[in-house]
């Protein structure tokens, strides 16, 4: 698990690399929804919902102590998709490129 914390712009490199060495991301909701790819809560990362509590960021440490093993490999396989199918040099280029033809 890796700890995502939002830095000083809405979007954050920190998630996509989290996936990218095989491990789950843990961020705040609020971070999570501007994230391209998409996290969800439980299928490919970890999400705060209170990301402004310390006490959130704790239920999140509590949440994952509890999880089965079986439930912590189906995420790492959720986020290694992630990595495989959204993070390619070649995706993100055409995101970058949909995203200038709009304009």
């Amino acid at each position: 698990f890796s700890l995502c914390l939002m830095g000083s712009l809405i979007w954050c490199h920190r998630p996509g690399e989290a996936t990218a060495r095989g491990s789950i991301p843990v961020l705040g909701a609020e971070h999570a929804r501007f994230q391209s790819p998409r996290f969800a809560d439980l299928v490919n990362a970890v999400i705060v919902d209170d990301e402004r509590s310390p006490a959130g960021w704790g239920k999140a440490l509590d949440r994952i102590l509890h999880f089965e093993p079986a439930e912590i490999e189906r995420m790492r396989i959720g986020a290694l998709e992630i990595c495989s199918a959204d993070l390619r040099w070649e995706r993100i280029m055409e995101r970058y490129l949909d995203l200038i033809e709009a304009d």
